[in-house]
């Protein structure tokens, strides 16, 4: 049988190393001595195991393993080199590019993940969707535990802070609502500060305005659990001068983005007194869920108890919240510079 033949009845595990000239899988001994050898008329269902090659057909299909082979699932193509077993070489898995159009191929069948182009927006996970930009030309960053904006920068705190950070925690009208008691002293200011930094599941940040470097507050992400993948955020304060301007708009919005999108969180929740209006109002606007009231959650400075309001955002949420703090972000920064 000639190759072309012999092609039409192979499967997928043809190629058998036979090496004694016949050409396909019948008796070597059939017909007379020296007439040629024609197929039997049920050849083409011969098992696999039984096809039959001459030499120079061997040859050839051992030359074809070693060259690079085409592949195909549907999604793209790769170059990858096969081996006689039939398994990617380690080399060929090492090299395996990724791209909008590469596949799987050898290295699948090895078990091996590949990472290819990043998924599309119905595969990607919530943490993936909401990393993608929401507004051209806002960037944020974070280098060694500082987060940036545009017009603030989030530092880790440290006692260093108490100094300038003790005119607005001493303030009464700042500390209205704050559940923790005001400081009175400096040396109050740092007691404070150590309770809060020896807490191994709080992050706490010292708010520095971009314009000057001044320290106009400070705020945390605390009740941290990346193991259950939430977080709340508070042990928020700005100085009154600061009130109205953008700063606490964006440091939410660096907050949020660090835990969801450097964290990989799935859920933050802030909580607030129950007689403090004004804060319930800007969550509920902010598009922040309220969840449900704890009561006689706290005792305030004043001795009576406070009923605690969780609200709460979603990883999927967060996209259409990031977006509302965008726009307060620069509505209130023309705001303040007057433009």
């Amino acid at each position: 049988m000639d190759v072309q033949d012999a092609s039409q009845c192979e499967s997928a595990e043809s190629g058998t190393d036979d090496r004694d000239g016949s050409a396909h899988g019948g008796s070597s001994g059939s017909g007379p001595p020296g007439a040629p050898r024609r197929p039997s008329p049920t050849s083409c269902q011969a098992a696999p195991t039984r096809l039959r090659h001459r030499n120079d057909n061997h040859r050839q299909l051992t030359d074809r393993r070693r060259l690079p082979t085409r592949k195909r699932d549907g999604r793209g193509c790769a170059d990858v080199p096969s081996t006689p077993s039939g398994t990617a070489s380690p080399s060929s898995r090492a090299t395996v590019s990724t791209g909008s159009s590469r596949l799987r191929s050898a290295a699948t069948r090895a078990q091996i993940p590949l990472s290819t182009s990043t998924p599309s927006a119905k595969g990607r996970t919530s943490a993936q969707r909401s990393a993608v930009p929401s507004a051209q030309g806002y960037r944020l960053f974070m280098n060694k535990g500082t987060l940036t904006g545009r017009t603030v920068r989030l530092v880790p705190l440290s006692v260093d802070h108490a100094a300038p950070l003790f005119p607005s925690a001493s303030d009464p009208e700042v500390w209205q609502w704050m559940p923790r008691p005001r400081p009175e002293s400096l040396t109050e200011m740092r007691t404070m500060l150590r309770a809060m930094l020896e807490d191994p599941a709080r992050q706490c940040f010292a708010v520095q305005r971009l314009d000057d470097e001044a320290v106009i507050g400070s705020t945390s992400l605390y009740e941290l659990d990346l193991a259950q993948g939430r977080a709340e955020i508070g042990a928020t304060w700005f100085d009154r001068s600061c009130w109205g301007g953008p700063f606490n708009a964006e440091s939410k919005l660096l907050l949020f983005s660090h835990a969801f999108d450097t964290l990989g969180l799935a859920r933050v929740a802030l909580r607030t007194d129950n007689l403090n209006e004004r804060s319930q109002k800007a969550l509920t606007r902010l598009g922040l869920v309220y969840e449900g009231t704890l009561r006689s959650h706290m005792v305030r400075h004043d001795g009576t108890r406070r009923d605690s309001l969780y609200y709460s955002l979603l990883a999927d949420e967060w996209p259409l919240v990031r977006d509302e703090l965008l726009a307060r972000i620069a509505v209130k920064g023309r705001h303040v510079t007057g433009q």
